[in-house]
């Protein structure tokens, strides 16, 4: 059995393999909507709140209040459940993780676990990671595919285990945040992109709607969600573009439009320099995957990987 100490040497994490269990990247609920029942899983679940503010709950009428920017850990047969805490749509992602050799082995000690995690800085670096499972998750037979899965889920513990110390100086920065009176206009900024990520936008346009100027404006969005305004309408887009790659019927023509590009061609440049693959390639891929799930889609956090 392998447990992960506070002080494990970083040699000692890298001998264990990982793999995901758990894939569910930028889910979208509306008002007051509860995202499921209480349930509890055999492996370790990190889900970040990329747009809203979220409740996690646990028995006992226990809550952890977790926002934009920031994360929470549920150990192993930890039950819980998420409610949205706020009237404004919520976006959602999980990854669910645990030793590639099977068994009910310890990840990180309790001190890590049902708690607000503030990730600082390095919340940019957790959603590639998020991103990086997911895409190696979907194409999993290719070479090399596990191997990088594991390696992103080591460096995932890694920055969890940081955000938990609370010592590191990344993680003071989002920890403080912006200052309370811009929360609410960086809150509806972001969720004015995603909504209108089909549109022509102008970021200093948006940044004087809600009283700012343009470069202040960019900083403290970026230190908010940890990117940049037009680094977040790129990553609407691509994520409309991949839900919308994996409906049945869809033209790739008809699928550029809904995410703003007049020209296909551009639209597939665009999408093949973000993913290494072309639109078409990606949707027969996620739809390989959803009729081998026999229906049950990622959507009900049940992919296993």
């Amino acid at each position: 059995m392998v447990l992960f100490k506070k002080n494990m040497d970083l040699s000692q994490l890298m001998k264990v393999p990982l793999e995901a269990r758990l894939v569910v990247l930028n889910t979208k609920f509306s008002r007051s909507n509860l995202v499921g029942t209480l349930h509890a899983h055999p492996f370790h679940e990190v889900g970040i709140v990329l747009n809203g503010r979220c409740d996690w709950r646990l028995p006992g009428n226990r809550r952890i209040t977790v926002e934009a920017g920031e994360g929470v850990l549920m150990p192993p047969g930890q039950r819980h459940t998420e409610r949205n805490r706020d009237l404004h749509p919520l976006r959602l992602a999980w990854i669910g993780f645990c030793p590639a050799t099977g068994g009910d082995i310890p990840f990180l000690g309790r001190e890590y676990a049902n708690r607000c995690l503030h990730f600082g800085r390095n919340f940019a670096d957790i959603r590639r990671l998020f991103e990086r499972i997911e895409e190696e998750s979907v194409h999993r037979g290719r070479e090399g595919a596990r191997e990088r899965i594991s390696l992103a889920l080591t460096e995932l513990v890694i920055l969890i285990r940081r955000a938990a110390q609370g010592d590191s100086a990344e993680s003071s920065v989002l920890a403080a945040g912006p200052e309370p009176r811009h929360s609410k206009s960086l809150a509806a900024a972001a969720e004015y992109l995603e909504g209108n990520c089909e549109n022509t936008l102008k970021i200093n346009q948006l940044a004087r709607y809600h009283s700012l100027s343009h470069n202040h404006f960019i900083v403290l969005f970026s230190e908010k969600f940890g990117m940049t305004p037009m680094e977040y309408l790129q990553e609407c887009r691509l994520k409309k573009a991949r839900q919308y790659l994996s409906e049945p019927g869809r033209q790739i023509k008809e699928i550029a439009a809904l995410c703003g590009f007049k020209d296909p061609a551009r639209f597939n440049r665009w999408f093949k320099e973000r993913t290494g693959q072309t639109p078409l390639r990606c949707a027969r891929s996620l739809r390989q995957i959803q009729t081998h799930a026999g229906g049950v889609g990622m959507s009900q956090r049940t992919a296993d990987f």
